[in-house]
This record gives structure tokens, sequence and C-alpha cells, in this order.
């Protein structure tokens, strides 16, 4: 936990009680549907059973207002999610360091390169801008999400 979440009281009991009952129900359920999402997972039978629960679990998670830490942290370390992103739905600003940067550019200039040989660059071929664009777009997302290759 770091000093932040402290600061923001997410992890405090004050931050519990001063939600009403209902903005409680609210914000688990929103946690919940964004584990289902980073799994890719479609039913809450399912996130209990990837967890490791009882099937209805999940629904008592939200009927009773809470959500195990453990659940929420398993979520992020296998899905690569950040914990800002599961516990209040926004996403995490991504700081590019000079070597980073360095990385993307040359993957994406020998795709480049690769895609000018092969002649899927022209002026009269769509469908090469757009495997390009695909094989651009999926060499940045891993550079730049290293833990997620499968």
């Amino acid at each position: 936990m770091t000093k932040s979440d402290k600061q923001d009281g997410l992890h405090s009991k004050a931050f519990l009680r001063s939600m009403t009952t209902e903005e409680r129900h609210r914000w688990v359920k929103d946690i919940v549907d964004r584990m289902l999402q980073a799994w890719q997972l479609c039913e809450r039978k399912a996130l209990a059973q990837k967890l490791g629960f009882h099937d209805n679990t999940v629904g008592n998670w939200i009927s009773k207002g809470v959500v195990p830490w453990e659940s929420i942290y398993t979520c992020h370390i296998e899905t690569g999610r950040s914990l800002n992103w599961l516990f209040k739905g926004e996403e995490d600003e991504i700081t590019l360091t000079t070597d980073t940067l360095v990385q993307i550019r040359t993957a994406l200039e020998s795709i480049m390169v690769m895609g000018e040989k092969m002649n899927l660059i022209s002026q009269n071929e769509d469908n090469g801008h757009k495997l390009m664009a695909k094989t651009l777009t999926d060499e940045v997302v891993e550079l730049l999400n290293p833990k997620k290759k499968g």
C-alpha cells in the first residue's frame, strides 16, 4: 500500500464508514465488474470459481458490501491491471522511460521496414495498412505490458 493509498483513505475503515449502505454495495459491485472485465469473464460464478470460492460467494460480497483484499490483489497480479483501476476505475497514467521509448521506436521502425519490404504499405492496399497498424499496436502493447505475455 502506497502513501497516496493511505492518504486517499481507500483502505481505512473511515472510508467505508463514510459511505451509505447503498454506496458501499455499488462500490463493491463496480470492483467486481472490473475484476470480471480484467479476467474477461462474463459471470460472477466464473469469477468465484477463478478465485477458488463457492459459486455464490461474489454475490455475497455485493450484498454485504465487502470484497476481500486478497481477491483484488490476486486479480491485480494475474491480469496486470492496476489496483487504482480495480478500486476506483481510474486508469493509471503511463510513464515511459527513455529506454522504453527507444525500444518502442526501434521495434516500430523494424516493423515498418518489414512492411515496406513485403509491399504491405502502398497507396492502393488498405488491408496492408490495417495489418501494419495491428502489428504496430500489438508490439507497443507488448513493450508497455511485459507482464501480460501469455
